[in-house]
């Protein structure tokens, strides 16, 4: 998939508001399992051996986590059920709860609303492209970075709200993952009606970081998290 950023003069990794108060961030949210999703594939790796696995159980898992979209780890069959287990002690795997959706009525965009750990409530977008005649249909996920904005734009809705904190890695990453869910299922929708075949399943085909808050006011988080879409074992 393809992912871009959008512009702005600020490029500090943390925000910091007109008042001059330091930006929250997920970590100084209410304490909750650990995201599996805000690791990185080294630091997988380092977890699974520390957790005794051998190294080809962080293949597997990456593989059920990013390839099939699995939301528990016990539908993991490939791992033990006593690494599972262990796994769900250790770490949580979606980090966003969807609290409402809402389609339009040409069927060409869907926004979803999602609610963190900590109760903020950020916005995702999905919006499906036909083919014009010299690109093919896409569909394309607006994913948020921050919960809130500092840079108060007139213009911008979120920037009215003011800021809130940056989301982390799997926070972010989770979003194109609930979106890649949605976009597959109607793939697979239409090839069970005969629409496609399965050689046109194609989820969600590109990412832009234009939801809501400054992508690059949050640029460490949003950097892992790229790295994490367009990773080659993912």
């Amino acid at each position: 998939m393809t992912t871009s950023s959008s512009a702005s003069d600020a490029a500090s990794d943390t925000p910091v508001a007109e008042s001059g108060a330091k930006a929250a961030t997920a970590a100084d949210a209410p304490t909750a399992l650990p995201s599996i999703l805000d690791l990185s594939r080294e630091n997988l790796v380092s977890e699974i051996m520390d957790m005794g696995e051998k190294r080809f159980r962080a293949d597997q898992l990456w593989r059920s986590l990013y390839n099939d979209g699995t939301e528990s780890f016990d539908e993991m069959s490939t791992l033990s059920k006593p690494f599972r287990k262990s796994l769900s002690e250790k770490f949580s795997i979606n980090p966003i709860d969807e609290a409402l959706s809402l389609t339009s009525a040409d069927g060409s965009t869907s926004k979803s609303l999602f609610r963190l750990h900590d109760g903020e409530l950020i916005e995702t977008v999905l919006m499906r492209y036909e083919s014009d005649g010299h690109r093919r249909n896409r569909k394309t996920a607006c994913i948020s970075t921050q919960a809130g904005c500092a840079l108060g734009c007139t213009f911008c809705a979120t920037g009215q709200q003011g800021f809130r904190r940056n989301l982390s890695v799997g926070e972010i990453v989770a979003q194109v993952i609930a979106m890649q869910r949605t976009a597959s299922a109607e793939d697979e929708a239409e090839i069970a009606a005969g629409k496609r075949t399965k050689g046109e399943l194609q989820g969600v085909t590109n990412v832009v970081f234009m939801g809501m808050g400054e992508p690059l006011a949050n640029s460490g988080a949003v950097l892992k998290a790229i790295r994490t879409l367009n990773a080659s074992w993912g």
